[in-house]
C-alpha cells in the first residue's frame, strides 16, 4: 500500500456529515440554523483547535487574503475560520474524499459557499496553475507526506510573487523513535516526520525565503493538559470530535503528549515568502 492510500485509509470515516448532524441534533442543536459555534468542537483536527488557527493567522498577518489554499483542509474548519474571522477567500484541498464532501456540506449549511470551496487532491501534485494563490496554508498535514520535496515545490509553484507559505506543523525532535499509535498514524508507515533544519532547508530549496519561525511546543503541551483535565471533569464526549476519531483516541492523544513532553516531537509555526 502506498503512502497516500495509507493516509486515506487512516482518516476516512463514512457518512461523517450525517453522523455529525445527527449527534448535534440529539444534543439540541437546530441543524437548520447551524452556527460555527455549534460545529466548533468537530471541525479543527489539529493541536490547539480553533485557537491555534487564529493564532497562526495573526502570526502570519493573513488578514483579507483573497486567494488562500489550505492543503490538508480536513472537514474545512480552518478554511471557515479564515473566511469568517479574517476575511479570506479559501480553497481547501484534501486527499480524503469524505473530508472534502463533509467540508462542503457543512459550509453549505453555514451559507459560506461563496467564501470557501473544497476539492479532493494531493499536495504533491496540486491541480492548480502556476502563481494562483497569495497564500498557501498547512496545519498538521506534512507529517503524513513522505515526499515533502514535491509538496514544497508544488507550494512554491502555485504561490504568486510575494505570496507566503504559512504552516503549523509537527516536526521531529530528537533521534528517539516515536511512541505509536499517534493521532496521525497507527505506526511508522504512516508517519513521515523530519527535523526542523531539514524541513526548512527543503522549503528554502524551492526558492521560498524564511520570514519567521516560532516553536509552539509549550502551547501544544498545555493543550493536551487542558484536554486531559476536561476529560477527567466530564464524561460527556458526544459533542466532540473524539466521537469520530479512532476508538483508541485516548491512547493516541496520550502518546502525542508523551512524545512532545520527551522531546521526540515539537510543533512549529512558520512563514516563508516567494520573491517578487
Amino acid at each position: 500500500m502506498n503512502t497516500e492510500k495509507i493516509v486515506q485509509a487512516h482518516y476516512t470515516k463514512e457518512n461523517m456529515a450525517d453522523k455529525i448532524f445527527s449527534t448535534l441534533s440529539e444534543s439540541g442543536v437546530d441543524i437548520n440554523n447551524l452556527t460555527r459555534e455549534d460545529i466548533a468542537s468537530y471541525e479543527e483536527f489539529h493541536i490547539g483547535g480553533r485557537e491555534a488557527t487564529r493564532l497562526l493567522a495573526e502570526y502570519a498577518s493573513i488578514q483579507s487574503e483573497k486567494s488562500v489554499l489550505d492543503i490538508g483542509c480536513g472537514i474545512g474548519g480552518p478554511a471557515r475560520t479564515l473566511a469568517a474571522e479574517f476575511s479570506c477567500t479559501v480553497t481547501g484541498l484534501d486527499l480524503t474524499e469524505e473530508f472534502v464532501k463533509t467540508a462542503q456540506i457543512i459550509s453549505d449549511k453555514l451559507s459560506m459557499s461563496d467564501e470557501v470551496n473544497f476539492l479532493q487532491g494531493s499536495g504533491t501534485e496540486l491541480p492548480f496553475d502556476d502563481n494562483s494563490f497569495s497564500a498557501v496554508w498547512t496545519q498538521h498535514m506534512t507529517m503524513n507526506v513522505e515526499r515533502k520535496d514535491l509538496l514544497f515545490s508544488e507550494i512554491s509553484r502555485v504561490l504568486k510573487p510575494n505570496g507566503k507559505y504559512v504552516f503549523h506543523e509537527v516536526i521531529k525532535g530528537d533521534e528517539v523513535e516515536l511512541l505509536f499509535p499517534v493521532l496521525w498514524a497507527s505506526d511508522r508507515k504512516g508517519s513521515h516526520l523530519i527535523p526542523d533544519k531539514q524541513f526548512c532547508d527543503l522549503i528554502n530549496s524551492t526558492g521560498l525565503t524564511q520570514v519567521k519561525i516560532k516553536n509552539h511546543t509549550d502551547l501544544a503541551l498545555l493543550f493536551f493538559e487542558q484536554m486531559q483535565k476536561s476529560s477527567q471533569e466530564s464524561s460527556e464526549t458526544k459533542t466532540s470530535i473524539r466521537s469520530f476519531l479512532n476508538k483508541d483516541f485516548p491512547e493516541r492523544a496520550k502518546n502525542v503528549y508523551q512524545n512532545l513532553k520527551e522531546g521526540r516531537i515539537k510543533t512549529l509555526m512558520g512563514v516563508f515568502e516567494k520573491s517578487a
